[in-house]
């Protein structure tokens, strides 16, 4: 019997989801607004520093880590 691998979140993992969520819910309505235009399945928009190092350690994260603070982003917008 393989061995049991836990499939939740840490609680680091967690907390990075729940800041990015508060994070887009704080400084992205705009954008999110916007896309209800848009006809393309692919878009972007930007994230300014300056936000991003204010909040709730995503700034400090991203530069830890840069790779696992983007996929966590990723798993808040998808």
């Amino acid at each position: 019997m393989s061995p049991r691998v836990p499939t939740e979140p840490t609680q680091e993992e967690q907390r990075l989801l729940a800041a990015w969520r508060t994070f887009f819910e704080a400084n992205c309505k705009a954008d999110f607004a916007a896309l209800a235009s848009i006809d393309d399945s692919v878009w972007g928009f930007e994230i300014q520093w300056e936000q991003l190092e204010k909040h709730e350690g995503l700034g400090l994260a991203f530069m830890s880590n840069m790779s696992t603070c983007l996929a966590s982003g990723t798993i808040v917008l998808e």
